[in-house]
């Protein structure tokens, strides 16, 4: 949030943090953006992983109305 709001303040283009992430990502060692792409890929599992448990929760809890919408 610091670089994503020193951007808006020198006047520059406001950037997303997506593009703010690659701008601070592209000068670092290759190791450390090997950490960066794993940890994002490690957060779109952990989503994916939480997604799927939500959806199995609403069809455990709703099983019987889900069944009887199948007949």
């Amino acid at each position: 949030d610091v670089v994503y709001n020193k951007h808006k303040e020198e006047g520059g283009e406001i950037m997303s943090i997506a593009e703010t992430i690659f701008e601070q990502a592209k000068n670092l060692p290759e190791d450390m953006q090997k950490e960066i792409l794993d940890f994002a890929l490690f957060l779109k599992h952990k989503k994916d992983m939480q997604l799927g448990a939500t959806m199995d929760q609403i069809i455990t809890e709703d099983l019987d109305a889900l069944t009887e919408l199948a007949e």
